[in-house]
């Protein structure tokens, strides 16, 4: 007969449906701060990146102070 089968699978669903609702909830998310930033440093030791072209840097090893506005500038390749 199929009683018992049918007895272990309406068990196996019945614990299948008690863990997805007894399972730990997942935190929400915390808004950003000032800390998620990733700010320029001024750190001695750090590498500095060699840039060849355009590229976005972000926490670069900042030696100074410099202001955050992009700026394009043209610069003539020398002829050989």
């Amino acid at each position: 007969m199929p009683i018992p089968f049918l007895i272990q699978l309406a068990i196996g669903i019945g614990m299948s449906i008690l863990s997805y609702i007894l399972r730990p909830q997942p935190k929400p998310p915390k808004p950003p701060s000032l800390d998620d930033f990733n700010a320029p440093t001024a750190d001695a030791g750090r590498p500095w990146p060699v840039i060849w072209g355009s590229m976005t840097i972000t926490g670069v090893n900042n030696i100074g102070s410099f202001d955050k506005k992009r700026r394009k500038r043209k610069i003539k390749a020398a002829k050989k």
